[in-house]
């Protein structure tokens, strides 16, 4: 029987191994170690276990795994935490290699079983698809048998060695020692532990690995009377007899057994999963005795809500972790002096093109490089200093579009359109800096210029399976949408607000259950249309492109957690969020909007009539907003002797010139500041301050600053932010209401009518 459970002992330990390193290298993304671990296995099997060709010795062994430690150590260094783990895995399975050449007896396997629990754990930790759980299961269903027969290997050993058994006088001299130290054994243990760490326990030392269970020794001590009178009596010995014939073979008792056990066991892991508590996110501190350094820092494996590839449903399993990703800190870039941005700021990673079967992939579109800023912009980028956490991808995210920087320690891929660091920067903080225009007037702007020739086709691919029922509801909401067929930005803007405002769509981070007969995303639009970002983004590039209309996918973060105290936007895994980006060529962009896609300079309407707001977009929105709420006689602000008359309000600018390029200096600002504070001196009634953009609000803190003791970092600009000022007034913030904001659907109708029926009530 030993021979039989020894070789079933070994293959089953050997498919253990290798089931371990296959999960392991799911989880890293890597095969290289997987097939090596195969064919280690393999060749072990027969020239170790079955036919005893190859064995390693102790010097063999121990030579092989301090090289293993050596070949690895530069991979260890810089890691933390769990990324720290991912390394020193990889590390054991070289050390697993080297013990499935050894001969193998109960330490050896039960050696191999720990670092393949080892291996699967620090797997588990990233996570994993479908497959994964699979093999799993696989895993358990091989480990269970491998666990009952080190057992059954465990019993044996002990029956040969203490058996049936008769006492012997020990009169013939010997002694009874216990409590014997092999000082010189424990000294190699110890020097071993500081050179290589806990890999001293896969070493061979050459002692004797006596336990203690007695050893003779001539040496006679007297009896003692103390508490403990018979520790030195003179001691017996256990001869083991012969022992009795043993059966041939396992027993079919033992597979019914093992048969019946292991579903029981996948069923009462299945039964308990679901109701056990989640306790919430622990620090992982690995302690390098080999270094003596410790560290209680975790790091994340993967980032959480991007990847090269999108599934549907994986984002919302990780959308409560409060990791820190990345922060980014806003500047002047003339200047140098901060820049205040008020609202959500995007970062992007990655572009997704490809759909198919819930599943968004990035298809190449050829290289294209970015061409160099347009010298209209330069007066008004703002820089962008980004900090990135520890991650496993080498992609960076950042406000895009961005100008690069010569110098730093980054390269853009055309071909991709991403941002990258090298793979070996990935293990640390990264930092670098980029100029960007995508910010004006303190927020981030919707609508950015493409950098070049873009493919189009990528962008109106259709998924392989027809989605007839979601392609027949883009057609019902073009149509709804009152649109002519060539306003692509009317068709969009009312899909988006058809999947965001209707309460039939609800968002919500949790699974749902989809019907396997037919597309996720199609089955979230027609039959359960709850989901997370991930499904209406989907959703919206899908419809966008049945109408013809070019769309992509974009993963990144959306943020605006701010910290006033470094100055810094805080991306956090939970910030994960994915969005839509649609191509406007120049056939298909509004006269409104055809200048924006260069930032072109802009004039309002009171710098050329002496009146504000009047014949230009911004007097025709404005306008019709007030007159809607009863706060002007007309909807329309045409020329000066138009007969408009406001109700109840006073309108002023807090700058009175057209400054270059739309972008006034603190200087001018200061130059007009007299003007404004006149104004406001004369306005004996005034209640309600609602500034329009964020350079009005500000000016309207200076001002008041002036009298009252005010810090500006109190007085964030927001949209529908209101603050109580110290003489009683009250300050609302509201997005200006420029062609470029209600265009890109940043400030609209309901928005601007909802805030003045707010004010109204305010003031009775």
């Amino acid at each position: 029987m030993t021979d039989r459970l020894e070789r079933l002992l070994s293959i089953n330990v050997a498919v253990l191994v290798a089931l371990s390193t296959l999960l392991l290298g799911m989880g890293q993304r890597q095969v290289v170690l997987p097939a090596l671990m195969l064919v280690a296995v393999t060749a072990s099997l027969w020239l170790t276990d079955l036919t005893g060709w190859l064995r390693l010795n102790r010097t063999a062994t121990n030579g092989a795994m301090l090289l293993a430690v050596a070949a690895c150590a530069w991979d260890l260094l810089g890691r933390e935490g769990v990324s720290e783990a991912a390394a020193i895995s990889r590390l054991l399975v070289w050390v697993e290699i080297v013990l499935l050449f050894q001969q193998k007896d109960l330490r050896t396997w039960i050696q191999l079983m720990i670092l393949s629990l080892v291996q699967v754990t620090v797997a588990a930790l990233v996570p994993q698809k479908i497959w994964f759980g699979l093999l799993a299961v696989v895993y358990v269903a091989v480990g269970l048998p491998a666990v009952s027969l080190v057992f059954l290997q465990f019993e044996r050993t002990y029956y040969q060695r203490h058996g049936s058994a008769r006492l012997v006088s020990a009169a013939s001299g010997g002694r009874f020692r216990r409590f014997q130290v092999n000082w010189r054994r424990l000294g190699k243990i110890a020097l071993a532990t500081l050179v290589v760490g806990p890999l001293s326990l896969f070493l061979r030392y050459g002692e004797s690995e006596g336990t203690g269970e007695g050893e003779i020794d001539g040496a006679v001590k007297p009896a003692g009377t103390g508490r403990w009178p018979l520790l030195f009596h003179d001691a017996v010995l256990l001869v083991p007899e012969p022992r009795p014939a043993e059966p041939e073979g396992l027993t079919w008792e033992f597979w019914v057994r093992l048969l019946k056990f292991l579903p029981a066991t996948l069923l009462t892991a299945a039964v308990i999963f679901p109701f056990v508590p989640r306790l919430g996110r622990f620090e992982i501190g690995l302690y390098r005795v080999g270094w003596f350094e410790s560290n209680t820092r975790s790091d994340p494996v993967r980032t959480a809500g991007f990847s090269d590839e999108v599934v549907l449903g994986e984002l919302g399993l990780l959308s409560n972790d409060m990791k820190k990703v990345a922060e980014v800190e806003f500047t002047h870039t003339e200047s140098k002096q901060p820049y205040e941005v008020s609202g959500e700021v995007y970062l992007r990673g990655a572009v997704l093109t490809e759909y198919a079967d819930g599943q968004w992939k990035y298809r190449g579109q050829g290289h294209r490089l970015r061409r160099g800023v347009d010298p209209r912009l330069r007066s008004r980028l703002v820089q962008q200093k980004i900090t990135v956490e520890p991650l496993d991808r080498s992609e960076l995210f950042c406000v895009w579009p961005f100008v690069l920087r010569r110098g730093d320690r980054y390269f853009y891929n055309p071909k991709t359109e991403r941002l990258l660091r090298a793979d070996r920067q990935r293990n640390q903080r990264f930092t670098f800096t980029l100029d960007t225009p995508a910010l004006v007037d303190g927020v981030q702007v919707a609508l950015v210029p493409s950098d070049g020739p873009v493919a189009v086709r990528p962008l109106l691919a259709a998924p392989p399976h027809p989605m007839p029922r979601l392609e027949a509801l883009a057609r019902q909401w073009a149509q709804e949408s009152g649109a002519a067929p060539g306003d692509r930005v009317g068709i969009a803007r009312y899909m988006e607000s058809k999947l965001r405002d209707s309460e039939r769509f609800a968002y919500s981070s949790m699974g749902a259950v989809r019907d396997e007969q037919l597309d996720p995303i199609e089955d979230f639009v027609i039959n359960n249309p709850t989901g997370n970002c991930e499904y209406f983004a989907t959703a919206l590039t899908l419809m966008l492109r049945s109408q013809g209309i070019p769309a992509r996918l974009v993963v990144g973060f959306k943020t605006d957690e701010f910290s006033n105290l470094r100055n810094v936007f805080v991306a956090r895994q939970a910030h994960a969020h994915t969005w839509v980006e649609v191509y406007l060529d120049p056939e298909h962009l509004p006269d409104e909007l055809k200048a924006l896609s260069s930032f072109p300079d802009w004039s309002h309407g009171g710098n050329r009539t002496a009146r504000v707001f009047t014949g230009d977009k911004s007097a025709e929105f404005l306008v019709n907003c007030l007159h809607a709420e009863g706060l002007s006689n007309q909807p329309n602000s045409d020329a000066l002797d138009d007969g408009l008359e406001l109700k109840n309000t006073f309108m002023t600018p807090v700058l009175k010139c057209v400054p270059p390029q739309d972008k006034p200096t603190a200087a001018e600002l200061q130059n007009c500041a007299p003007f404004f504070r006149k104004e406001m001196e004369l306005l004996t009634q005034v209640k309600v301050i609602l500034a329009l953009g964020k350079i009005g609000f500000d000016g309207c803190l200076k001002y008041f600053r002036h009298d009252f003791d005010l810090k500006m970092k109190d007085y964030p600009f927001g949209h529908d932010k209101q603050y109580v000022l110290p003489n009683g007034m009250i300050l609302w913030g509201c997005y200006h209401p420029s062609p470029r904001n209600v265009n890109t659907g940043r400030m609209n109708f309901e928005m601007m009518t909802q805030l003045l029926r707010k004010i109204k009530r305010t003031l009775t």
